[in-house]
Protein backbone atom coordinates (compact mmCIF):
# COMPACT_ATOMS: atom_id res chain seq x y z
CA UNK A 1 0.00 0.00 0.00
CA UNK A 2 1.87 3.08 -1.24
CA UNK A 3 1.62 6.64 0.04
CA UNK A 4 -0.40 7.77 -2.97
CA UNK A 5 -3.09 5.18 -2.29
CA UNK A 6 -3.23 6.19 1.39
CA UNK A 7 -3.63 9.83 0.37
CA UNK A 8 -6.47 8.92 -1.99
CA UNK A 9 -8.11 6.87 0.75
CA UNK A 10 -7.88 9.72 3.27
CA UNK A 11 -9.22 12.24 0.76
CA UNK A 12 -12.25 10.09 -0.01
CA UNK A 13 -12.90 9.41 3.68
CA UNK A 14 -12.59 13.12 4.56
CA UNK A 15 -15.05 13.99 1.78
CA UNK A 16 -17.66 11.66 3.24
CA UNK A 17 -17.12 13.01 6.76
CA UNK A 18 -17.64 16.53 5.36
CA UNK A 19 -20.84 15.34 3.66
CA UNK A 20 -22.07 14.00 7.01
CA UNK A 21 -21.33 17.37 8.63
CA UNK A 22 -23.33 19.21 5.95
CA UNK A 23 -26.25 16.82 6.40
CA UNK A 24 -26.08 17.26 10.17
CA UNK A 25 -26.32 21.04 9.75
CA UNK A 26 -29.47 20.52 7.67
CA UNK A 27 -31.01 18.24 10.30
CA UNK A 28 -30.17 20.75 13.02
CA UNK A 29 -31.85 23.58 11.10
CA UNK A 30 -34.86 21.36 10.45
CA UNK A 31 -35.17 20.38 14.11
CA UNK A 32 -34.88 24.02 15.17
CA UNK A 33 -37.93 24.87 13.07
CA UNK A 34 -39.83 21.81 14.26
CA UNK A 35 -39.18 22.79 17.87
CA UNK A 36 -41.10 25.98 17.15
CA UNK A 37 -44.25 23.88 16.73
CA UNK A 38 -44.22 23.06 20.45
CA UNK A 39 -44.37 26.82 21.08
CA UNK A 40 -47.39 27.32 18.81
CA UNK A 41 -50.36 25.86 20.71
CA UNK A 42 -53.92 25.89 19.45
CA UNK A 43 -56.46 27.42 21.84
CA UNK A 44 -60.11 26.39 21.87
CA UNK A 45 -62.62 28.50 23.83
CA UNK A 46 -65.75 26.66 25.02
CA UNK A 47 -68.73 27.67 27.13
CA UNK A 48 -69.79 24.08 27.85
CA UNK A 49 -67.49 22.36 30.35
CA UNK A 50 -68.85 18.90 29.47
CA UNK A 51 -68.07 19.52 25.80
CA UNK A 52 -64.58 20.69 26.71
CA UNK A 53 -64.01 17.52 28.74
CA UNK A 54 -65.23 15.10 26.04
CA UNK A 55 -63.48 16.96 23.21
CA UNK A 56 -60.24 17.01 25.18
CA UNK A 57 -60.47 13.23 25.59
CA UNK A 58 -60.88 12.74 21.84
CA UNK A 59 -57.99 15.05 20.99
CA UNK A 60 -55.67 13.21 23.38
CA UNK A 61 -56.00 10.15 21.12
CA UNK A 62 -54.02 11.91 18.37
CA UNK A 63 -50.45 10.68 18.59
CA UNK A 64 -48.84 13.96 17.52
CA UNK A 65 -50.53 15.98 20.27
CA UNK A 66 -48.08 16.18 23.12
CA UNK A 67 -50.51 17.53 25.69
CA UNK A 68 -54.09 18.76 25.99
CA UNK A 69 -54.54 21.16 28.89
CA UNK A 70 -57.91 22.19 30.28
CA UNK A 71 -58.36 25.49 32.10
CA UNK A 72 -61.66 26.60 33.58
CA UNK A 73 -62.86 30.06 32.66
CA UNK A 74 -61.94 31.63 35.98
CA UNK A 75 -58.51 29.94 36.03
CA UNK A 76 -57.77 31.17 32.51
CA UNK A 77 -58.79 34.69 33.52
CA UNK A 78 -56.53 34.56 36.58
CA UNK A 79 -53.63 33.44 34.41
CA UNK A 80 -54.14 36.36 32.03
CA UNK A 81 -54.30 38.83 34.93
CA UNK A 82 -51.11 37.37 36.39
CA UNK A 83 -49.26 37.29 33.05
CA UNK A 84 -49.99 40.93 32.23
CA UNK A 85 -49.83 42.25 35.81
CA UNK A 86 -53.37 43.64 35.72
CA UNK A 87 -54.85 45.20 38.84
CA UNK A 88 -57.97 43.04 38.93
CA UNK A 89 -59.10 41.13 42.01
CA UNK A 90 -60.45 37.58 41.99
CA UNK A 91 -63.79 38.77 43.35
CA UNK A 92 -64.12 41.08 40.37
CA UNK A 93 -63.36 38.24 37.96
CA UNK A 94 -66.10 36.09 39.50
CA UNK A 95 -68.67 38.64 38.42
CA UNK A 96 -68.05 37.61 34.80
CA UNK A 97 -68.48 34.42 32.81
CA UNK A 98 -65.31 33.38 31.01
CA UNK A 99 -65.09 30.53 28.50
CA UNK A 100 -63.18 27.40 29.34
CA UNK A 101 -59.94 26.93 27.42
CA UNK A 102 -58.46 23.83 25.81
CA UNK A 103 -54.77 24.23 24.96
CA UNK A 104 -53.36 21.83 22.36
CA UNK A 105 -49.58 21.39 22.41
CA UNK A 106 -48.05 19.51 19.47
CA UNK A 107 -44.90 17.42 19.19
CA UNK A 108 -41.93 18.81 17.19
CA UNK A 109 -42.53 16.47 14.25
CA UNK A 110 -43.47 16.85 10.59
CA UNK A 111 -46.55 14.72 11.24
CA UNK A 112 -47.83 17.45 13.56
CA UNK A 113 -48.94 19.45 10.50
CA UNK A 114 -51.56 16.90 9.31
CA UNK A 115 -52.38 16.11 12.96
CA UNK A 116 -53.21 19.77 13.58
CA UNK A 117 -55.47 19.84 10.51
CA UNK A 118 -57.23 16.71 11.76
CA UNK A 119 -57.63 18.21 15.23
CA UNK A 120 -59.21 21.35 13.77
CA UNK A 121 -61.65 19.21 11.76
CA UNK A 122 -62.57 17.28 14.92
CA UNK A 123 -63.18 20.53 16.79
CA UNK A 124 -65.31 21.99 13.99
CA UNK A 125 -67.30 18.74 13.80
CA UNK A 126 -68.35 19.29 17.42
CA UNK A 127 -69.99 22.57 16.46
CA UNK A 128 -67.27 24.92 17.68
CA UNK A 129 -67.19 28.16 15.70
CA UNK A 130 -63.97 29.20 13.98
CA UNK A 131 -63.99 32.47 15.94
CA UNK A 132 -63.62 30.41 19.14
CA UNK A 133 -60.43 28.73 17.88
CA UNK A 134 -57.06 30.45 17.98
CA UNK A 135 -55.21 28.40 15.34
CA UNK A 136 -52.11 30.62 15.00
CA UNK A 137 -52.46 29.92 11.30
CA UNK A 138 -49.92 32.50 10.14
CA UNK A 139 -47.15 31.15 12.38
CA UNK A 140 -47.83 27.53 11.39
CA UNK A 141 -47.93 28.46 7.71
CA UNK A 142 -44.62 30.31 7.97
CA UNK A 143 -42.97 27.38 9.74
CA UNK A 144 -44.20 24.94 7.08
CA UNK A 145 -42.99 27.23 4.30
CA UNK A 146 -39.51 27.46 5.86
CA UNK A 147 -39.34 23.67 6.20
CA UNK A 148 -40.40 23.21 2.56
CA UNK A 149 -37.73 25.63 1.34
CA UNK A 150 -35.12 23.98 3.55
CA UNK A 151 -36.07 20.55 2.20
CA UNK A 152 -35.75 21.80 -1.38
CA UNK A 153 -32.27 23.21 -0.78
CA UNK A 154 -31.23 19.99 0.96
CA UNK A 155 -32.46 17.84 -1.95
CA UNK A 156 -30.49 19.86 -4.50
CA UNK A 157 -27.30 19.99 -2.41
CA UNK A 158 -27.49 16.26 -1.61
CA UNK A 159 -27.87 15.40 -5.29
CA UNK A 160 -24.89 17.58 -6.23
CA UNK A 161 -22.70 16.17 -3.45
CA UNK A 162 -23.68 12.57 -4.25
CA UNK A 163 -22.81 13.02 -7.94
CA UNK A 164 -19.52 14.73 -7.06
CA UNK A 165 -18.47 11.96 -4.66
CA UNK A 166 -19.61 9.28 -7.10
CA UNK A 167 -17.28 10.81 -9.70
CA UNK A 168 -14.53 11.16 -7.09
CA UNK A 169 -14.73 7.45 -6.21
CA UNK A 170 -14.95 6.53 -9.89
CA UNK A 171 -11.88 8.50 -11.00
CA UNK A 172 -9.83 7.57 -7.94
CA UNK A 173 -10.36 3.88 -8.62
CA UNK A 174 -9.60 4.38 -12.32
CA UNK A 175 -6.52 6.47 -11.53
CA UNK A 176 -5.08 3.64 -9.44
CA UNK A 177 -5.65 1.28 -12.36
CA UNK A 178 -3.90 3.61 -14.82
CA UNK A 179 -1.01 4.09 -12.39
CA UNK A 180 -0.56 0.33 -12.22
CA UNK A 181 -0.64 0.06 -16.00
CA UNK A 182 2.00 2.78 -16.39
CA UNK A 183 4.31 1.03 -13.94
CA UNK A 184 4.01 -2.21 -15.93
CA UNK A 185 4.22 -0.53 -19.32
CA UNK A 186 6.38 -2.54 -21.72
CA UNK A 187 6.43 -5.65 -19.53
CA UNK A 188 4.53 -8.78 -20.33
CA UNK A 189 2.63 -10.31 -17.41
CA UNK A 190 2.17 -14.01 -17.01
CA UNK A 191 -1.03 -15.53 -15.70
CA UNK A 192 0.14 -15.64 -12.08
CA UNK A 193 1.20 -11.98 -12.10
CA UNK A 194 -2.13 -10.98 -13.64
CA UNK A 195 -4.00 -12.87 -10.91
CA UNK A 196 -1.99 -11.08 -8.21
CA UNK A 197 -2.75 -7.74 -9.88
CA UNK A 198 -6.48 -8.47 -9.88
CA UNK A 199 -6.37 -9.43 -6.20
CA UNK A 200 -4.49 -6.23 -5.39
CA UNK A 201 -7.08 -4.16 -7.25
CA UNK A 202 -9.85 -5.94 -5.36
CA UNK A 203 -8.20 -5.16 -2.00
CA UNK A 204 -7.79 -1.54 -3.00
CA UNK A 205 -11.43 -1.31 -4.06
CA UNK A 206 -12.56 -2.96 -0.83
CA UNK A 207 -10.62 -0.42 1.23
CA UNK A 208 -11.91 2.46 -0.90
CA UNK A 209 -15.42 1.28 -0.07
CA UNK A 210 -15.09 0.24 3.57
CA UNK A 211 -13.03 3.11 4.99
CA UNK A 212 -15.34 5.98 3.87
CA UNK A 213 -18.52 3.92 4.35
CA UNK A 214 -17.59 2.94 7.92
CA UNK A 215 -15.56 5.91 9.14
CA UNK A 216 -18.36 8.43 8.63
CA UNK A 217 -21.08 6.63 10.70
CA UNK A 218 -18.62 5.36 13.33
CA UNK A 219 -17.26 8.85 13.92
CA UNK A 220 -20.76 10.31 14.07
CA UNK A 221 -22.14 7.74 16.52
CA UNK A 222 -19.04 8.11 18.68
CA UNK A 223 -19.65 11.88 18.89
CA UNK A 224 -23.30 11.16 19.75
CA UNK A 225 -22.22 8.76 22.50
CA UNK A 226 -19.91 11.31 24.13
CA UNK A 227 -22.56 14.04 23.83
CA UNK A 228 -20.74 16.26 21.35
CA UNK A 229 -23.55 16.18 18.77
CA UNK A 230 -27.25 15.36 18.85
CA UNK A 231 -28.71 12.12 17.40
CA UNK A 232 -30.24 13.81 14.35
CA UNK A 233 -28.81 11.77 11.45
CA UNK A 234 -30.53 8.45 10.75
CA UNK A 235 -28.99 5.30 9.32
CA UNK A 236 -30.65 5.76 5.90
CA UNK A 237 -28.31 8.67 5.19
CA UNK A 238 -25.26 6.48 5.77
CA UNK A 239 -26.76 3.88 3.42
CA UNK A 240 -26.93 6.61 0.75
CA UNK A 241 -23.26 7.38 1.38
CA UNK A 242 -22.26 3.71 1.13
CA UNK A 243 -24.31 3.29 -2.05
CA UNK A 244 -22.65 6.34 -3.61
CA UNK A 245 -19.07 5.16 -3.10
CA UNK A 246 -19.98 1.58 -4.06
CA UNK A 247 -21.64 2.75 -7.29
CA UNK A 248 -18.57 4.82 -8.19
CA UNK A 249 -16.18 1.92 -7.62
CA UNK A 250 -18.35 -0.58 -9.51
CA UNK A 251 -18.73 1.80 -12.45
CA UNK A 252 -14.96 2.19 -12.56
CA UNK A 253 -14.51 -1.60 -12.46
CA UNK A 254 -16.87 -1.98 -15.40
CA UNK A 255 -14.78 0.48 -17.38
CA UNK A 256 -11.56 -1.30 -16.39
CA UNK A 257 -13.01 -4.67 -17.34
CA UNK A 258 -14.09 -3.29 -20.70
CA UNK A 259 -10.60 -1.91 -21.38
CA UNK A 260 -8.96 -5.21 -20.47
CA UNK A 261 -11.29 -7.16 -22.74
CA UNK A 262 -10.51 -4.80 -25.62
CA UNK A 263 -6.79 -5.13 -24.99
CA UNK A 264 -7.06 -8.86 -25.66
CA UNK A 265 -7.93 -8.05 -29.27
CA UNK A 266 -5.40 -5.23 -29.52
CA UNK A 267 -2.56 -6.97 -31.39
CA UNK A 268 -0.67 -6.42 -34.59
CA UNK A 269 -1.44 -8.89 -37.41
CA UNK A 270 1.58 -10.77 -38.77
CA UNK A 271 3.33 -9.04 -41.68
CA UNK A 272 2.55 -10.25 -45.19
CA UNK A 273 4.79 -13.08 -46.28
CA UNK A 274 6.03 -13.80 -42.78
CA UNK A 275 6.11 -17.39 -41.70
CA UNK A 276 3.78 -18.53 -38.95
Amino acid sequence: MNNRFILILLLLAASFVAWTYIHYQYQESKQLRLDQLAQLPVYVYLEDEALADSLGGELRQLGQIQKVEFSSGIDAAKEIVKSYGLDVTESTLRNYDFPHVLTLLFKPELLSFPARDKALRMISARGVSSVDIDTQEAAWKLCKQELTQLRGRWTISTLIIAVALFLLAFFMRFYLYLEEKLLNLGTKQDLLTAMHARKRRFRQSLLLFLIPALLSPLLYYFLVAVGTVKPLVDWQFFCIQAGTVLAGILASHLLIKGREQLSIWDFEPPAAGSSL
